[in-house]
């Protein structure tokens, strides 16, 4: 055995584990990295953006990730803003603090999911289901709520100023201490809820469900207190 032989042996033995490296390299992702560097996966190629949008270790922003299984993934504080979920299964994601805001939620699954603290400002949200879903402290301001559940969520202390919400069901939930100053109501059910310390100043409802739900010290829409008559 020559020694040229003997060492191109060895350089194949050497850039062995570099080959196999390389391979597993260039498969196609499957994953997205959120703000703290732990990857979400899915089933499906990686999400392409829209024009504009990009994809990093921050999040995604501006893609679309409409009908990608996102289930009990941990996306916890990433920056999705303007992020088209439409369809997507993001049941009992971890979204703490995320930053959610202008995304689109058409039939998106986000039941059981934790978004407490998450931005959800000028959200576009129309036959959503967000039933046993974690919303304490959420921020929902100028969104468009529609065809949507939110039965037995915990929304206590969120803001809903100026959300337009048009009929969607909310009975069973906590929305303790929320603010809907402004907001626009119509058809919505908050039977059996719990709605004290709700602030409705300046808020416009039409048709809204109050059967059995807790009022005690809300500010109705005309800036007076709960007197035992609901603000229908």
């Amino acid at each position: 055995m020559n020694g040229k032989f003997l060492l191109a042996l060895l350089a194949t033995i050497v850039a062995l584990p570099v080959v196999t490296l390389l391979v597993l390299l260039s498969r196609p992702g499957a994953s997205v990295l959120n703000s703290a560097n732990t990857a979400f996966e899915t089933d499906q190629p990686p999400p392409t953006s829209r024009v504009g949008g990009r994809l990093g270790a921050g999040g995604c922003v501006d893609c679309d990730l409409s009908h990608a299984d996102l289930s009990q993934q941990d996306m916890n504080r990433a920056d999705l803003r303007a992020t088209n979920f439409s369809h997507a299964n993001l049941s009992q994601a971890l979204l703490i603090n995320a930053i959610l805001s202008q995304v689109t939620l058409t039939q998106t699954n986000l039941s059981e999911a934790n978004l407490r603290g998450a931005d959800l400002i000028e959200a576009n949200i129309d036959a959503a289901s967000f039933d046993d879903a974690q919303l304490l402290q959420v921020s929902l301001t100028d969104s468009r709520i529609n065809n949507a559940s939110f039965k037995q969520v915990d929304l206590r202390d969120a803001d809903l100023s100026a959300t337009v919400i048009r009929n969607s069901d909310f009975s069973g939930s906590s929305l303790y201490g929320a603010v809907m100053r402004e907001a626009t109501l119509t058809n919505v059910n908050f039977a059996g809820a719990d709605l004290r310390y709700v602030d409705f100043s300046n808020a416009a409802l039409e048709n809204v469900n109050f059967d059995g739900a807790q009022l005690d010290f809300a500010i109705l829409p005309d800036g007076t207190g709960y007197h035992g008559v609901a603000p229908y």
